[in-house]
């Protein structure tokens, strides 16, 4: 794949920030059903809080699959029509594994300013979302509740448990994406935080992984 351009570096970092920031809005969704839940459902029925915290899970995890894809526009048209054609999460995942085998985000802690430590990536140590939970919750807990029952008088829902995954979920997304790295399929590694206490909103920058120090040490462009 060509290499990108400054315009087109720009041009995708604009968007990945924006799919951060759409992430955080459905996060803040998710949080106000928290702060409510233990004394009176949101909507009414404790169910219709649980699926829309699964929707907004569901919605979570697509935009961090078209993040993956952000140097090939073909590739995200495709997954956009795939999305929209086909409910089961198995096919989704194998064509965006297929166009970006990195595609999930890596939880990192870096630092760019420090004096005494060159810029380097290091994997974070806290509990956080992982690829393969990822690939199960989309496949198992996603397509489970995104659909009608036919017996809806008869569901049989452990309120707290699924209460207590989704709590789970929501942090676990929170330190994947508080600093993480995501490789695009040009080479270009995106450092990004989907939250700048600072500028109060998210940020991201393109630097160059090199591949001959397995140490993690990265450069990141004049």
């Amino acid at each position: 794949m060509k290499k990108l351009s400054t315009e087109d570096k720009n041009k995708f970092l604009l968007r990945y920030c924006n799919y951060l920031d759409e992430i955080n809005h459905r996060m803040d969704v998710m949080e106000n059903i928290f702060k409510h839940y233990s004394k009176k459902p949101v909507n009414i029925h404790r169910i219709f809080d649980l699926e829309l915290c699964y929707l907004q899970i569901r919605k979570i995890f697509e935009l961090m699959m078209f993040s993956g894809l952000l140097a090939q526009d073909t590739a995200q048209l495709r997954l956009s029509k795939k999305i929209h054609n086909s409910y089961k999460a198995t096919e989704i995942l194998t064509h965006v594994r297929k166009m970006n085998p990195a595609f999930f985000p890596k939880a990192v802690t870096y630092h760019p300013d420090s004096q005494t430590l060159e810029p380097r990536l290091q994997d974070l140590e806290k509990p956080h979302l992982r690829e393969h939970e990822f690939a199960a919750i989309y496949k198992r807990k996603i397509d489970a509740w995104m659909h009608a029952n036919k017996n809806y008088d008869k569901i049989d829902v452990d309120y707290e448990k699924e209460y207590t995954e989704i709590i789970s979920i929501h942090g676990k997304v929170i330190y994947l994406l508080i600093h993480h790295s995501i490789q695009l399929p040009t080479g270009d590694l995106i450092i990004a935080s989907n939250y700048d206490k600072h500028l109060k909103k998210p940020t991201a920058s393109i630097c160059f992984c090199l591949d001959d120090f397995p140490d993690g040490k990265i450069i990141f462009p004049d």
